[in-house]
């Protein structure tokens, strides 16, 4: 019964240790800093997908853990971005440095649009309906 015990804890000691220390285990996706939220809104605007008086304020913008040359950008529902809300997801990519646009939408057909890994895809929360 005591190694049973033993190694139980010794179990659980290695996935806290895994869980701690690789945390894109854990979380996968991850909000983009500062400079990278302002290039990847760029190219969302440089494509004409979002108007130039949307603020960076009202979007969040995440990054792919799985590989970060994928990215989104959402709105987020706050009362001071009323205006500016919809419900759709951008999807960019950085392709020689540079990110640009690959989609939008609020409900993709399968496959998405824009060869997007699948790790990728779940890591970005995007999902799609069969056709």
């Amino acid at each position: 019964m005591r190694v049973v015990f033993v190694s139980m804890r010794r179990g659980f000691a290695v996935i806290v240790f895994v869980v701690c220390c690789f945390p894109a285990v854990a979380i996968a996706r991850r909000l983009a800093p500062g400079n990278e939220k302002s290039a990847i809104i760029a190219a969302i605007r440089r494509a004409h997908d979002i108007g130039p008086s949307q603020k960076a304020s009202c979007m969040r913008v995440y990054v792919s853990t799985i590989s970060r040359n994928w990215a989104t950008m959402q709105f987020i529902y706050v009362r001071r971005c009323e205006r500016q809300d919809a419900n759709g997801v951008a999807v960019i990519h950085r392709t020689r440095g540079r990110w640009r646009f690959v989609t939008a939408g609020s409900a993709f057909s399968c496959p998405i649009p824009g060869h997007i890994p699948k790790p990728v895809q779940r890591d970005l929360r995007l999902s799609c309906i069969p056709r």
